[in-house]
């Protein structure tokens, strides 16, 4: 298994500063994606926030298993970062399901989340104004 608290020990500072170049890294193109009005606390409201976290979720269980491929090699020791891979995996099939009942209860309640990932794709290729910043 991944020892977390060795990580944290060891590597700790460098992690913490990693982190937090790519939190910026995000806002900042998030900033150059939708413009100003994505640092709101509650993002674009004319999104559909939990269609977007979906496909960010689902996205998870596909880096996890290439993480489990790439790095089949380390099962085992105590550098096994297959054992992550499996938890990203398990993460992912634990929590799409249970955002997209939540999704799917919303717009059966007439609830209008927002535009989808996909249409805001596919009003852009139909020549459409799409509000992006």
């Amino acid at each position: 298994m991944y020892d977390y608290n060795k990580i944290r020990e060891e590597y700790g500072p460098v992690v913490t500063l990693d982190l937090q170049a790519r939190k910026e890294r995000e806002r900042e193109k998030a900033l150059q994606k939708y413009g100003a009005a994505a640092l709101a606390p509650g993002g674009r409201p004319e999104f559909d926030i939990l269609d977007f976290l979906l496909n960010e979720v689902v996205g998870l269980d596909r880096y996890g298993e290439m993480v489990e491929n790439r790095f089949a090699h380390t099962k085992g020791t105590d550098f096994d970062i297959c054992a992550l891979g499996e938890a990203l995996r398990e993460i992912s099939a634990m929590l799409a399901p249970a955002f997209s009942q939540v999704r799917h209860q919303l717009m059966d309640k007439g609830w209008y989340l927002g535009v989808n990932e996909v249409s805001r794709f596919v009003v852009a290729e139909q020549g459409r104004e799409v509000p992006l910043g």
